[in-house]
């Protein structure tokens, strides 16, 4: 019933990625030095998992928050020297060896760095998205998160994600978060109900569609899936009320007085369905689902001797 929607959301997500890159939200030189322990974790996870691009931004980070620590130089270095950049590892090997000191990083300098990273992070994502790799983009967002803790577009992602992974607790938590921040976020509450829907909790995805619909009045697909919904739940006066506001915002769709048709037949308003079902024909005289519709009005109608 929502792989439309299901694939309209993909898209968003992705949209949302790639034209409002990065957050502005920035952490200070104390808080970051306090996440210190989890930028470790990531960079040597990173690293072991032959990530060198973003372990080697990760490392330049920590090194900058703890130039002392010899250990992460070394992790760094090595990143470098994966990546191919040996003008860069070779300057970082003299530091290392004692051979030439290192300078302070500025906080500019370091906040330039997260943002890098954060920018890395996302480009990761959009990338496993499109290749529909879900443990990776949750991976990636959870990363950002650490730079970008109150990033609703990537906790957004986060509840998207989850939901393609069928961990739907978790997808819920996420969901919930971003709509008590954003109550009014119609294709977040849409995409909440297909979630929904797939858990076959139809009862509370009617509820976030309804909700939904009310937020973009103007949204005729959101009409639409409130009336499966609706038919779903036997409710085929509910149904009946949404499709006939999806036809007032595109009274010339064949496909809309297909589905008004099929609610009324479901309803037993046989003569109400079949001139929903001649308007199909008006609309598009070939149509073969209003004929087989209307075929079987007729069939079913046929007084028995």
């Amino acid at each position: 019933m929502f792989d439309l929607l299901k694939k309209y959301f993909l898209v968003l997500c992705i949209c949302l990625l790639t034209l409002n890159t990065v957050n502005s939200e920035e952490l200070s030189i104390n808080q970051l030095t306090t996440s210190l322990p989890q930028f470790i974790k990531l960079g040597i996870d990173n690293f072991n998992h032959y990530q060198f691009k973003v372990a080697s931004l990760e490392f330049e980070l920590i090194t900058a928050l703890a130039p002392r620590e010899s250990i992460y130089q070394r992790y760094y270095l090595s990143s470098l020297l994966f990546n191919g950049e040996f003008a860069h590892a070779f300057s970082e090997f003299l530091i290392v060896m004692g051979l030439a000191k290192s300078t302070d990083y500025l906080p500019a300098e370091i906040n330039e760095l997260t943002t890098k990273l954060k920018q890395l992070y996302l480009q990761l994502a959009v990338s496993a998205m499109h290749k529909s790799n879900w443990q990776d983009v949750i991976k990636f967002t959870q990363m950002y998160l650490v730079h970008s803790p109150n990033s609703l577009k990537a906790k957004r992602l986060l509840a998207f994600a989850y939901a393609n992974l069928n961990n739907y607790d978790l997808a819920e938590k996420y969901y919930n978060i971003c709509l008590t921040a954003n109550p009014q976020d119609s294709s977040l509450r849409a995409d909440f109900a297909y979630m929904l829907e797939s858990m076959g909790d139809i009862h509370k995805a009617y509820e976030q569609i309804k909700e939904a619909s009310k937020s973009a009045p103007n949204v005729t697909a959101l009409y639409v899936d409130r009336a499966w919904l609706s038919e779903a739940c036997k409710d085929y006066s509910a149904a009946l009320d949404s499709i006939d506001e999806a036809i007032k915002l595109s009274p010339n769709s064949p496909g809309l007085w297909i589905h008004k048709g099929r609610i009324l037949i479901s309803s037993g308003k046989i003569n109400e369905a079949r001139i929903a079902l001649l308007k199909v024909l008006q609309l598009e005289p070939d149509s073969i689902a209003a004929k087989a519709s209307l075929k079987q009005i007729s069939q079913n109608s046929k007084p028995v001797d």
